[in-house]
């Protein structure tokens, strides 16, 4: 019993240090990336507690990069399953305890022998649940795509469907209440070297 719980202590440690040297080599890139990042309302990210950050999606893999690095929390990445098949990329992902999400809309996913994630994505919401009973954070991107607009397009179901059901399975446990906190990122020019972000959180809600 001793040796398994040494065992899990080591992981633990592991996958924290993974975690933070990954936010450390992220850092260095973004401050070079660009000239200036300004965070507004940062005094709205709850401190503790179950919380999803809800984030809008212009810029690709920036956007989870920055909400890692200036949220103040240990935060859980909610990505495509697809990217966990670029050998570099999954490491990356792997080092963040990110959760694969099962899209059935992308090209590589027609094939049924294409993805090892569950097609109903029960193992992602196992995933996700239980990180947040742990009083974790996730970050989702609610529009379930990238695309560089001015405006938010169409929300996909995955956050109520995450909510909803966390807080059926908590639902008589002593849990701190889960929060909503809509996070918006807005880019000067995203396709110019050292330009300016606005990173803005927006008052946290209860589902």
């Amino acid at each position: 019993a001793n040796t398994t719980h040494l065992q899990n202590n080591r992981k633990i440690r592991s996958k924290n240090m993974s975690y933070q040297v990954i936010k450390g080599i992220g850092f260095v890139l973004m401050n070079s990336f660009f000239s200036d990042i300004e965070v507004e309302g940062k005094e709205n990210i709850p401190t503790e507690g179950p919380v999803i950050f809800a984030g809008a999606h212009p810029n690709a893999l920036i956007d989870p990069a920055l909400l890692l690095l200036h949220c103040n929390r240990h935060i859980k990445i909610l990505a495509k399953d697809q990217l966990f098949r670029l050998p570099v990329m999954k490491q990356i992902l792997l080092g963040l305890g990110a959760v694969p999400v099962y899209r059935p809309k992308d090209p590589a996913n027609a094939s049924s022998e294409a993805s090892s994630v569950h097609k109903d994505n029960s193992e992602m919401f196992k995933a996700v649940w239980e990180a947040l009973s742990n009083e974790d954070a996730i970050a989702i991107f609610p529009e379930g795509t990238t695309e560089m607009v001015s405006h938010l397009r169409k929300i996909k179901t995955g956050i109520a469907r995450i909510s909803l059901g966390f807080n059926k399975e908590v639902k008589n446990k002593s849990i701190p209440p889960l929060r909503i906190v809509p996070v918006g990122l807005n880019y000067t020019n995203r396709n110019r070297f050292e330009r300016d972000l606005l990173l803005s959180v927006s008052d946290p809600w209860h589902p």
